[in-house]
C-alpha cells in the first residue's frame, strides 16, 4: 500500500501478488484473508476490476467457510465500492449498506469515514443526493470524532463531485471541497 501512495501501482502490483503467494504457501487462512485486502485494494485503485472482484470472491468464500464476519463484510464493502466504481449505483448502494451492517455487527467501526463517502458516491450516482449529502455528513464527523484522516482529502473530493452532480449544481461548494481536498493531499505529500 505504501507503494501505491508513494505513486508506484506497477510496484504495488507486484509486492500485492507477492503477499498472497507468500500467505498462500504458509496455508493459514486468517493470514490469507488479511493479505487479499492488498491485491483487492490496488487493483480497484489501478482499476483491474476483473481482479480484485476475483480476489474478493475467494475472501468473501474463505470468510464464510470459517465463519470470519468482519473479512466478508470486507468483502461485501469492496465488491459494492467496485459496483460503484463501475456504474452501477443502485446495486452498490444495496451492496454498501449490506457491507456497512455487516461491518457493524462484527463489531467494527474502523474505516467509517471510507464507507460512508463510498456509500455517498452510490447514492449520488443514484441522483439520491439528499442521502449522499448525509454519509459525506456521517464521514466527516466520524474524521472528527476518531481522528482517522488518511482518507479526509478523498472525502472531500467526493463532496466536491456530489456538489457538481447536484440538481442545483453547486460550484462555489465543489471548488471549496476540490480546493480542501487539494490542500490536504498536499499536506500529507500524495502521490496516488
Amino acid at each position: 500500500m505504501a507503494l501505491w501512495l508513494l505513486g508506484y501501482p506497477d510496484a504495488a502490483l507486484q509486492d500485492a501478488d507477492c503477499a498472497l503467494m507468500e500467505a498462500r504457501q504458509i496455508e493459514h487462512a486468517a493470514t490469507l484473508m488479511f493479505t487479499l485486502n492488498f491485491p483487492i485494494l490496488t487493483n480497484t485503485y489501478c482499476g483491474n476490476y476483473d481482479a480484485a472482484n476475483d480476489h474478493i470472491d475467494e475472501l468473501v468464500a474463505l470468510a464464510e467457510e470459517k465463519g470470519a464476519p468482519f473479512r466478508k463484510a470486507e468483502g461485501v464493502l469492496r465488491r459494492g465500492y467496485i459496483l460503484t466504481l463501475t456504474g452501477k449505483a443502485a446495486t452498490a448502494v444495496e451492496m454498501v449498506s449490506t457491507g456497512i451492517d455487516l461491518w457493524r455487527s462484527a463489531g467494527s467501526t474502523i474505516f467509517t469515514p471510507e464507507q460512508e463517502f463510498m456509500l455517498a458516491i452510490a447514492h449520488a450516482d443514484s441522483d439520491q443526493f439528499d442521502e449522499a449529502w448525509d454519509c459525506i455528513g456521517k464521514a466527516m464527523a466520524a474524521m472528527q470524532a476518531t481522528g482517522e484522516r488518511w482518507c479526509e482529502a478523498e472525502a472531500n473530493r467526493v463532496a466536491g463531485e456530489i456538489a457538481l452532480k447536484s440538481p442545483e449544481r453547486d460550484t462555489a461548494k465543489a471548488q471549496a471541497y476540490f480546493g480542501r481536498s487539494l490542500a490536504l493531499a498536499r499536506a500529507q505529500q500524495a502521490k496516488s
